[in-house]
């Protein structure tokens, strides 16, 4: 008997260095089309990023050139524990040095049937 989920991924959802403006505004991705159990953040940038779920709020930063995966749920087998709701956005906004150049790619891992 196998209580496996088949993961399925986001479409990538890249944002260029320029359109990440200052500590002011926050730029957003695009909406997810799934509950993301999985999120990727990739900084291809030679800045450190603020990051917020909620475009409202700063909710931790990542550093210029690292990568990040928070893994909410990836072990659950039905419709239990944490994931980002569909239509969700991640918001990301500069500190400090303005970037030279690069791209943020932001993604996400869904189950199968969620």
């Amino acid at each position: 008997m196998s209580y496996g989920i088949q993961a399925l991924f986001e479409t990538s959802k890249p944002l260029t260095a320029a359109s990440i403006t200052s500590a002011v505004t926050w730029t957003a991705s695009t909406a997810f089309d799934n509950k993301v159990r999985l999120l990727l953040l990739s900084n291809l940038t030679d800045a450190t990023l603020e990051v917020s779920l909620d475009g409202v709020n700063a909710h931790f930063p990542i550093q210029a050139n690292t990568q990040m995966v928070l893994d909410l749920s990836s072990n659950q087998v039905q419709e239990k524990g944490l994931w980002l709701s569909e239509g969700s956005k991640v918001y990301l906004r500069r500190i400090g040095t303005p970037t030279a150049g690069g791209f943020v790619y932001v993604g996400g891992v869904y189950g199968k049937g969620d």
